[in-house]
């Protein structure tokens, strides 16, 4: 897995009581050799995927499509656990800068959010960047079982007071946890 992300700008809407950030182009990851381009965010409360049956406070999803144009052909979801705890890390960082404007109400159109020029979703990312795999589906419908999912181990932190604000409008934005597929997960 490489990542190649840009800054961007940010905007966002609220659809079906989830949060949908959207970026602007160029910002790409490599995986198995193949090239994925960044589309979308997604914010969950609680996590949608758990470890050891274990709900995360918060799960951001990043999807990256195989073709831009149509994300129909399938791509990756690339997940990121948080917590609350530590308000100085880079992910609060990220999300301090928009976490607050997110529209309440459902949205039909995008509200474009003003960030620092440099925002970019690589703060995100733990350190430490080990990961685990499996192919799995989308997880609002039509469910489309053409994505692969990346699951980071480290867990990120956000701030205590911008999580409590979060979940006043968005908690249990989740689905139900799924059953496992007997295909096994894969280490890296």
């Amino acid at each position: 897995l490489s990542v190649k992300y840009e800054p961007s700008t940010c905007h966002i809407q609220n659809k079906n009581r989830t949060p949908i950030i959207n970026f602007t182009p160029d910002s790409y990851i490599k995986f198995k050799d193949v090239i994925y381009e960044l589309k979308k965010m997604t914010i969950h409360t609680p996590s949608m995927n758990t470890i050891n049956g274990q709900h995360y406070d918060m799960e951001i999803l990043l999807y990256h499509c195989m073709n831009l144009s149509d994300c129909d052909s399938g791509g990756i979801i690339m997940s990121v656990f948080l917590n609350k705890g530590d308000a100085n890390t880079d992910a609060n960082l990220f999300l301090s800068q928009f976490l607050n404007q997110i529209p309440s109400k459902e949205t039909t159109i995008e509200k474009e959010i003003k960030v620092r020029d440099d925002w970019n979703a690589n703060l995100l990312f733990p350190n430490n960047k080990s990961f685990f795999y499996y192919d799995g589906s989308l997880p609002y419908p039509p469910c489309d079982e053409k994505w692969t999912w990346i699951i980071f181990e480290d867990i990120q932190t956000i701030d205590k007071t911008m999580f409590k604000t979060f979940e006043l409008t968005f908690k249990d934005n989740n689905r139900p946890t799924q059953k496992l597929n007997k295909n096994k997960s894969k280490n890296n």
